[in-house]
Order: structure tokens, then C-alpha cells, then sequence
């Protein structure tokens, strides 16, 4: 048996198991950041709920401590000073 061929395959082994790693965590990282973006995505969509929600609240707070009501969309406005009855 030819040692340095035995050796030189045991090399050649070596490398393959490097690259393969590296191919492995390169995949990795890859679908790390894929999850970190979707994870964003979400964190954005709840802080956005969750800031319309705080509006909401808001606006509600304001009418009932103002004792102004806004009218609803297409019903005129009473109570403005400048409303116009058609």
C-alpha cells in the first residue's frame, strides 16, 4: 500500500468535509437572516397595530373629555360653526 496516496485521499477528504462546512454555515446565515427580517416584519406589524390601537384610544378620550363628538363619515356637522345645512 502506497502511504502517500492513503495520505494525499486523507487530505483530499479533509478539504471536502472543510468546504462542506463552510457551505453549512454560509445556510446558515443565510436563513438566519431571512428569519431576522421576517421577525422584523412582525415586530413591525404589532408595533403598528399597537400604535392604532393607542390612537384609537386617544380620539376616544379626546371626545369624551371635549364633549365634541366628530359626525360620522357623510353626516354633516352640526355643531361646527360653520357648518352649512343644505
Amino acid at each position: 500500500m502506497n502511504w502517500n496516496l492513503v495520505w494525499v485521499q486523507w487530505e483530499h477528504h479533509k478539504d471536502l468535509l472543510r468546504e462542506a462546512e463552510q457551505e453549512r454555515l454560509a445556510r446558515l446565515a443565510l436563513a438566519a437572516r431571512q428569519n431576522d427580517s421576517d421577525r422584523s416584519v412582525g415586530l413591525l406589524s404589532r408595533v403598528l397595530g399597537w400604535l392604532g390601537r393607542q390612537l384609537v384610544h386617544w380620539g376616544e378620550w379626546l371626545q369624551r373629555h371635549s364633549g365634541y363628538y366628530a359626525p360620522r363619515s357623510g353626516e354633516p356637522d352640526l355643531e361646527a360653526p360653520h357648518a352649512q345645512l343644505l
